[in-house]
C-alpha cells in the first residue's frame, strides 16, 4: 500500500519473486481496461502513466476479477478526477499512497471519495496550446478519444491508435486551418488550442 523508495527498498526478495507474475497479470489487466473502457490505446495518450498504479492494485487484490458497474463508475470517476487535477504533477507517492486507501473501500464496496481540487474553464480549455508535454492537453485528448471520433467522410470510427502513434508526425490535424485562422485575424495561441485539434487521417485532412 505504500511505494515511496524506502519502502521499496525494504521488500524481502522472495516475496517479490512470489508476487511477479501476478502484478504483471494485473497490470496487463489494467491495460485492457484503459484502452476498452475509455478508447486510449496509445500510452502517449495517456495523462500520467501512474494512472495505471491504482487500477492494477485494484485487479490485484480483487483476485483478476471483472469490475462490476459500480466499480466500474468509480474507477472512472477516479481516472478523469486524477487527470484532469493534475493529481499526479507533484507529491506522487503520497497522492498514490492516498488513492489506495480509497480503491480498498472499493474492494469493499464502501463509496470511495475522491476530493480532488481542480479549477477548469472554457477559457482554459481554449487557451491550452497543443502539447505532447502537457497532462492537460492529453487529458482534452483522451476525452476525444473517449468519445470515439468520426470519421467526417464516411462516419467510420476513427482508429485512435493509429493517428496518436503518428503523434510527433503531425497526424492529428488542425480542425480549421492554420492559414486561413491567420487571415481571419486569430492569434497562434488560438490557433494552436487544444480545441482546433482532431483525429483524422491525413489522406482526409
Amino acid at each position: 500500500k505504500k511505494c515511496h523508495r524506502r519502502d521499496i527498498l525494504r521488500l524481502d526478495k522472495q516475496i517479490l519473486k512470489e508476487c511477479w507474475q501476478r502484478s504483471i497479470d494485473s497490470i496487463s489487466l489494467t491495460i485492457d481496461f484503459i484502452k476498452n473502457e475509455f478508447n486510449i490505446k496509445d500510452s502517449k495518450l495517456l495523462p500520467f502513466p501512474l494512472l495505471i498504479i491504482p487500477i492494477s492494485y485494484f485487479f490485484y487484490k480483487n483476485n483478476f476479477k471483472t469490475t462490476n458497474l459500480i466499480q466500474k463508475e468509480h474507477i472512472s470517476k477516479w481516472f478523469w478526477k486524477a487527470s484532469i487535477s493534475n493529481r499526479f504533477d507533484s507529491g506522487i507517492d503520497t497522492k498514490i499512497a492516498e488513492d489506495i486507501k480509497e480503491f480498498d473501500k472499493m474492494l469493499g464496496n464502501e463509496e470511495p471519495v475522491f476530493n480532488y481540487q481542480y479549477a477548469v474553464s472554457k477559457d482554459r480549455i481554449k487557451y491550452q496550446r497543443f502539447s505532447t508535454g502537457s497532462a492537460f492537453c492529453k487529458t482534452i485528448l483522451s476525452l476525444f478519444a473517449y468519445l470515439r471520433p468520426k470519421n467526417f467522410k464516411n462516419d467510420i470510427e476513427v482508429d485512435v491508435n493509429s493517428s496518436f502513434s503518428k503523434y510527433n508526425q503531425k497526424e492529428m490535424h488542425h480542425f480549421f486551418p492554420r492559414d486561413y485562422l491567420l487571415q481571419e485575424g486569430f492569434d497562434i495561441g488560438e490557433i494552436n488550442s487544444v480545441v482546433n485539434i482532431c483525429f483524422i487521417p491525413s489522406n482526409l485532412n
